[in-house]
């Protein structure tokens, strides 16, 4: 399971046992989401499902999760 660290913006692959407490984000796909590839790539900071990425891990953050999961590019 690839999870991303809502400090870094990193991801991280977990297996098993292993996996750590996560957020999970819940939300409609538009038409700008960003792929785990793009993801990876780091040059997505213009899509709009980037922001939303990045303020849904500051609200994990601020409830007391360093991990969050999303399924546009985890």
């Amino acid at each position: 399971m690839r999870l991303i660290n809502t400090t870094t913006l990193k991801l991280s692959e977990f297996h098993d046992f292993e996996i750590p407490r996560y957020a999970t984000l819940s939300h409609t796909w538009g038409k700008d989401e960003v792929t785990y590839q793009e993801w990876l790539s780091q040059q997505v900071s213009y899509k709009a499902g980037y922001a939303k990425i990045v303020r849904f891990c500051q609200i994990c953050r601020q409830d007391g999760f360093e991990w969050a999961w999303a399924d546009t590019c985890c």
